[in-house]
C-alpha cells in the first residue's frame, strides 16, 4: 500500500466509492424489482380469483334455473336471467382459462387439468340440457337433470379448489388481499347455505314435493349463512374497508340477516309445510329470494373488488418504487462516472505534472515552469509552493558561487599566517622540549625507587590479611552453630505451644460432649414419662376392653360383634403394655449408659486439663532457653562483625599496597616512555616545521 501513489490511492477511493454507491442502488432497485413482480403477481391472483367468483356464482344460479326447468313436465324456454346467468358465466370461464394459466398456485400440476377437464364436460352438456329443456318432461333424457347438476357441481367444485389454492399463495403475498379472499369466501359459503335454503322454499312454491327432512336441512343451511357472513364481517375488523365494502356488509344485513326477509321466509316454509295458502306466490317469491341473494352476493363482489383496488395500488406504488430506484440508480452511475472524471481532471493528471517537474527540479533544473499557480485550490497551492522552492533554490546558487570565491581570498591569507606561526612555534618549543627531557630523566629515577617500597608493603600486608580471614572464619563456624541451636529451641517452642492448643480445644469440644450427654440423659427421663403416660393409658385401654367385653355378654346374639371388637382391642393394649415396659427398659439402659459416659468424658477432660498445665511449664523453660541461646548468638555475630571489620581492613590495606605497586610499576613505565617520546617530540616539531614552510 505505501508503494502506491496518491494519484492511484484517490483514484481507488472514487471508483470504489463510486461502486459501493452503485452496489447500493442496484441491491435497491433489484428489491424493488422483486416488489413489483410480486405486486403483478398479486394482481394476477386477483383478477383471477374475481373470474372464479364470477364464474362459480353465475353457474350455481343457472344451475338452479336450469335443474328446476328440467324437472318441469312442460318444456319451456329460457328465461332471461337464466341467460344472463349463463353468459356471465360463459365470458367467466373463458376469462378464467386465461388468468389460470398466467399465475402459479400450489398444485397446479393436479389442478389446472382437473379444471380443463370439468369446464369441457359442462361445455358438452349445454346443448343436450338446453334441447331437452324445449321439450316435455317425457321426450326427455331421463337422467339429463341429475347429469347437469352433476356436471355443474363438478366445475364449481374444481374451481373451487382452484380458489383455496390461489387463496393459499395471496397469504404468503399480502395479509390484506388474504383477509379480502376469506371475506369473498366467507360471504359465498353464505350465499350457497342461503341458496340451499331458498331452494328448498322455492321447490315447494312451485309445487315440488319436499324431503321428509326439510325443516332440519332448512335450519342448517340458514344458520350457516348468517356464521358465514357474522365470519366475513369479523375477519375484516382490523382492516379499514373502503366505502363500497362497508355498504355491501349493510345491505346484506337488511336485505337477508335483518328480521324483514327471514320471516317471510320462514313464513313461506310455514304454510308449504302446513298446506296453508302461501303468503308469496312464485314471482313474488322469486324476485323476493333474488333480492337477498343478491345482498350477499355483493358482499364478496365488493371483497373481490377492494381486493383488486388494493392489488393496483400495490402494483401502482411498486412501480413508482422501482421507477424511482432505476432513477437513483442511473443517477449514481452517472455521479460516480463525472466525480471519477473530474477527480483524473482536475486532480490526478495535475498532480502528475507537478510531480514530473518536482523531479527536474530536485536534478538541478532551475529555469523550469512552476504550473497552476494561478488556481485557487490546493493543487494551486502545490504550484506555488513550487515556484518558491526553485526561487529558493536559485539563491542558494548564487551564494554558493560568492563563498567560493572568498575561499580562495582566505586560503592565501591563511598560508601567510601559517609561515609566520612556524617561525614562532620553533623558537618557543626548542627551550621547551630541552626542559622536558631533563625532568623526564629524574622522574624515572624517582619512579624506580617507589616501585621497590611498593613491592615490599604489598608483600607484608598479604601475609596479615591471611592470617584475619582465619580468624574470621572461625569465629563464622561458631555464630553458625548458634544460629541452628538458637532455630532449634525455637521449634521446640512452638510444637510445644500448638500441643498446648489442641489440648485447650480437646479439653473445650470434651464439654461440649458431656453437655450433650447429659441432654441426652434428660431427654431419655422425659421419654420414659412418655412410655410410663403410654403404659397407663394402655392399662385403661384394658379396663374399657374388659368393661366392653362384659356388657356384650349381657347384651347376648346382638354383642357378638361388639365382643370380638372389645376383645381385639384389649390384646392391643396388652401389647402397647408390653412394648411399653421394653421402651422404658432401654430408657433406662440409655440412662444409665449416659451417666457413665458424661462421668468417663469428664476424666478425660481433667486429664487432657492437667496435660495442658504440663505443656504451658515447657513452653515457659524453652523460650527461657530460646532467650539465652539468642544472646549467645548476638554476641557471637557481633565478634564476627569486628574479625570481618579486621579482616576487610587488612584487605584494603592489601589493595593499597598492590595499587601502589601497580602505580609506581605504571610511573616509572611512564617515565621511560615520556623520555622517549621527548625525543620523538623533538624530531617531530622539526619535520613538522620544515613541512610547514615548504607548504
Amino acid at each position: 500500500m505505501k508503494n502506491l501513489s496518491a494519484r492511484l490511492v484517490l483514484q481507488i477511493a472514487v471508483t470504489v466509492l463510486g461502486i459501493g454507491i452503485v452496489a447500493l442502488l442496484g441491491l435497491g432497485a433489484r428489491d424493488q424489482w422483486y416488489r413489483l413482480r410480486a405486486a403483478d403477481d398479486l394482481a394476477a391472483l386477483t383478477r383471477a380469483q374475481a373470474s372464479l367468483f364470477v364464474g362459480a356464482q353465475n353457474l350455481r344460479l343457472d344451475r338452479g334455473q336450469t335443474r328446476r326447468a328440467l324437472k318441469a313436465d312442460a318444456g319451456s324456454e329460457r328465461t332471461e336471467p337464466a341467460r344472463t346467468y349463463r353468459a356471465k358465466a360463459m365470458a367467466a370461464l373463458a376469462e378464467t382459462d386465461d388468468n389460470l394459466r398466467a399465475i402459479d398456485f400450489p398444485d397446479r400440476a393436479t389442478l389446472l387439468p382437473a379444471y380443463d377437464a370439468a369446464a369441457a364436460k359442462f361445455r358438452a352438456v349445454i346443448p343436450e340440457a338446453d334441447a331437452a329443456q324445449a321439450r316435455p318432461k317425457a321426450e326427455r333424457p331421463a337422467d339429463i337433470a341429475e347429469r347437469w347438476n352433476t356436471v355443474v357441481n363438478d366445475l364449481v367444485d374444481a374451481m373451487g379448489r382452484i380458489s383455496g389454492a390461489i387463496n393459499v399463495e395471496a397469504r404468503l403475498s399480502d395479509p390484506i388481499v388474504d383477509a379480502l379472499f376469506q371475506v369473498k369466501q366467507s360471504a359465498w359459503t353464505a350465499r350457497i347455505a342461503a341458496g340451499d335454503a331458498t331452494s328448498l322454499v322455492s321447490d315447494g312454491t312451485a309445487g315440488i314435493a319436499l324431503p321428509a327432512d326439510a325443516i332440519a336441512r332448512f335450519n342448517r343451511a340458514v344458520g350457516t349463512a348468517l356464521a358465514s357472513l357474522a365470519g366475513a364481517r369479523d375477519t375484516v375488523a382490523g382492516i379499514d374497508v373502503d366505502a363500497g365494502l362497508a355498504a355491501a356488509f349493510a345491505a346484506a344485513e337488511r336485505g337477508y340477516t335483518g328480521p324483514a326477509f327471514q320471516d317471510r321466509q320462514a313464513a313461506q316454509l310455514q304454510a308449504i309445510l302446513a298446506g296453508t295458502p302461501l303468503p308469496l306466490d312464485k314471482p313474488a317469491w322469486d324476485a323476493a329470494y333474488a333480492e337477498a341473494l343478491t345482498s350477499i352476493a355483493a358482499v364478496a363482489d365488493a371483497a373481490m373488488a377492494m381486493a383488486g383496488r388494493h392489488a393496483e395500488t400495490s402494483r401502482a406504488d411498486a412501480t413508482t418504487g422501482f421507477a424511482l430506484q432505476l432513477a437513483l440508480l442511473v443517477a449514481g452511475t452517472l455521479f460516480t462516472l463525472g466525480a471519477l472524471a473530474v477527480i483524473l481532471h482536475k486532480v490526478t493528471r495535475p498532480l502528475a505534472v507537478i510531480r514530473d517537474r518536482m523531479t527536474r527540479l530536485a536534478a538541478g533544473d532551475l529555469d523550469v515552469d512552476a504550473p497552476f499557480t494561478d488556481r485557487n485550490d490546493e493543487i494551486g497551492a502545490l504550484g506555488r509552493t513550487m515556484a518558491a522552492f526553485r526561487d529558493g533554490m536559485r539563491e542558494t546558487e548564487a551564494l554558493r558561487r560568492r563563498q567560493a570565491e572568498q575561499e580562495v581570498a582566505v586560503a592565501a591569507q591563511r598560508r601567510a599566517d601559517m609561515l609566520a606561526l612556524a617561525d614562532q612555534l620553533d623558537r618557543s618549543l626548542g627551550s621547551a622540549l630541552a626542559a622536558v627531557t631533563r625532568s623526564a630523566a629524574d622522574l624515572e629515577g624517582a619512579a624506580g625507587t617507589l616501585f621497590g617500597s611498593a613491592a615490599e608493603t604489598s608483600t607484608r600486608s598479604t601475609a596479615v590479611a591471611a592470617a584475619s580471614e582465619q580468624a574470621s572464619a572461625n569465629v563464622a563456624s561458631v555464630a553458625s552453630a548458634t544460629e541452628e541451636l538458637s532455630a532449634s529451641v525455637r521449634e521446640i517452642a512452638r510444637q510445644v505451644e500448638h500441643s498446648a492448643g489442641i489440648a485447650t480445644d480437646a479439653v473445650r469440644e470434651a464439654e461440649q460432649t458431656n453437655a450433650k450427654v447429659r441432654d441426652l440423659a434428660e431427654a431419655a427421663g422425659r421419654i420414659g414419662s412418655i412410655a410410663g403416660l403410654i403404659d397407663e393409658i394402655a392399662g385403661r385401654t384394658n379396663l374399657l376392653a374388659l368393661n366392653a367385653t362384659i356388657e356384650a355378654a349381657r347384651a347376648g346374639e346382638a354383642g357378638k360383634g361388639f365382643a370380638v371388637v372389645a376383645s381385639e382391642v384389649k390384646s392391643l393394649a396388652n401389647q402397647t403394655a408390653k412394648a411399653t415396659a421394653e421402651i422404658t427398659a432401654q430408657i433406662g439402659a440409655i440412662q444409665a449408659a449416659s451417666t457413665e459416659m458424661a462421668e468417663a468424658i469428664g476424666g478425660i477432660g481433667r486429664t487432657i486439663a492437667t496435660m495442658s498445665g504440663i505443656s504451658a511449664t515447657i513452653l515457659t523453660g524453652v523460650e527461657d532457653q530460646g532467650a539465652a541461646t539468642m544472646e549467645i548468638a548476638r554476641n557471637i555475630g557481633e565478634a564476627s562483625q569486628g574479625t570481618a571489620e579486621v579482616s576487610s581492613t587488612i584487605a584494603g590495606v592489601n589493595a593499597t599496597a598492590a595499587d601502589s605497586h601497580a602505580a609506581a610499576s605504571r610511573v616509572l613505565a611512564a617515565a621511560t616512555e615520556l623520555s622517549r617520546q621527548a625525543d620523538v617530540l623533538g624530531r617531530d616539531v622539526a619535520g613538522f616545521l620544515a613541512g610547514v614552510r615548504a607548504a
